[in-house]
């Protein structure tokens, strides 16, 4: 699931977007 295969940092800012989603999901955490 590589939105940025073209850039060297894709996989870091997938993870920055997921790991955002999580903390709008589990604000608890």
């Amino acid at each position: 699931m590589a939105l940025f295969p073209e850039k060297p940092n894709g996989s870091a800012v997938m993870e920055r977007e997921t790991l955002e989603q999580l903390l709008t999901q589990f604000p608890d955490i």
